[in-house]
């Protein structure tokens, strides 16, 4: 162990990443991003996530997911100084979502020394916060969160603990979406005989996913006490389902005084996604940060699922293939069919019925050629008729598609 690496620990450890300037604020590490695909643009998506990992900056986003998952964060720092974050939520019913989730910076042990520059042993100081969140969407565009959270640091031999709470909400209209959430609100915390404030912020952001080309482009802004603006830009490009290409750029202060460029990409898989972030970093080196998200369970019968999936009042009707199509349809004529989903048994597509039948729509499954159960809203050789009932189910928010056959 170095001197240099304890000062630059002790430093790291109260002052954020993205502005590298140091703070008199308590518990900074909170400033700090716990997903790599929000790392990579920048943090311009931090208040628009809407995956397990929004629950540190925006809970609102978590009435989004659509079924129980969790998510770790690796990230690499300087002198072997890591940062971790672990979440996991699970949806309850139609429109509330619970999450649990941690964060911890710890660097290991580290030598210390006294105002005399003698070495007086080894200290092993760490940052680590706790969440509990709550997520409920008040209509199928309009979600609003809330955090509770315990936080506790040991920066030498002394160790003060804290508590905060977080609150936010997410709109979707149209192509756009928009965020604004406040963090860490709650008391001062006691270091020896002295008060420090938490690192209370306010985040607004923007998001607009073009219907035409697979991208998306996010602006944010931030405002942490005791730090400038800060602003941030990013943008997404998807090939299919399966990858994507991020990069992010963000500036604290009137003229840009501090700038960060950000890349990174993310890979889908079967129940999974796999995200990675790069910084170029300053004089102190690059960091890099990995994160894994995976979900099980069955998917719960949810409102709008998120801006990529948000329907409009102009439906898009999708053929079926020949091999699709029922039993006993003449293949002549053009039947639409208001499908909601198609799920693995019976009993899934039983629940999402008794969701709709709470919100006044009526609809039935069927066993598909492909062994799915499909439900069913409508089936008619008139398209005036599919699109009145696709038109009444997407005003009362339920994600449905018309097929034909």
């Amino acid at each position: 162990m170095t001197k240099s690496r304890a000062i630059i620990g002790i430093i790291l450890v109260l002052s954020t990443t993205n502005a590298f300037s140091a703070g008199t604020t308590a518990a900074d590490f909170l400033n700090i991003g716990v997903s790599a695909h929000q790392e990579a643009l920048g943090g311009s998506g931090d208040v628009l996530s809407q995956d397990i990992s929004s629950a540190f900056v925006n809970p609102a986003g978590l009435s989004f997911i659509e079924r129980a998952g969790a998510t770790f964060m690796h990230s690499i720092w300087y002198q072997d100084i890591s940062y971790e974050y672990l979440g996991a939520a699970m949806p309850i019913g139609s429109k509330s979502t619970i999450g649990l989730s941690a964060v911890y910076l710890h660097m290991g042990k580290i030598d210390a020394y006294n105002t005399y520059d003698q070495e007086i042993g080894s200290i092993a100081p760490y940052s680590l916060a706790a969440t509990a969140s709550y997520s409920h969407k008040i209509r199928y565009n309009l979600s609003l969160g809330i955090n509770a959270k315990i936080i506790s640091e040991k920066l030498t031999d002394k160790k003060t603990n804290g508590y905060a709470i977080d609150l936010g909400g997410q709109y979707l209209l149209n192509d756009f979406s928009f965020g604004l959430a406040l963090n860490n609100l709650g008391p001062s915390m006691k270091y020896e005989s002295a008060n420090y404030k938490l690192p209370t912020a306010v985040s607004f952001g923007v998001g607009y996913a073009p219907p035409s080309i697979p991208v998306l482009v996010m602006l944010g802004a931030r405002k942490a006490a005791d730090q400038s603006l800060s602003l941030a830009t990013g943008i997404e490009y998807s090939f299919g389902d399966c990858f994507s290409l991020r990069s992010g750029y963000s500036a604290v202060g009137e003229s840009g005084q501090s700038s960060d460029y950000n890349l990174g990409a993310g890979f889908k898989f079967n129940g999974g996604v796999i995200d990675y972030a790069f910084n170029p970093g300053n004089h102190l080196g690059a960091t890099h940060a990995f994160s894994f998200t995976f979900s099980f369970g069955r998917q719960a019968g949810r409102l709008f699922s998120n801006r990529q999936n948000y329907s409009r009042d102009t439906p898009k009707i999708e053929t079926l293939s020949e091999n699709q199509s029922s039993a006993g349809t003449d293949k002549h004529e053009v039947v639409y069919i208001v499908s909601a989903g198609k799920f693995n048994n019976q009993n899934s597509a039983q629940s999402q019925l008794d969701i709709f039948k709470k919100l006044g729509v009526k609809g039935y499954s069927e066993l598909t050629s492909d062994g799915q159960y499909r439900v069913v809203l409508v089936r008619t050789d008139k398209l005036k008729k599919a699109q009145k009932i696709y038109r009444d189910a997407n005003r009362k928010g339920l994600v449905c598609v018309i097929e034909t056959e």
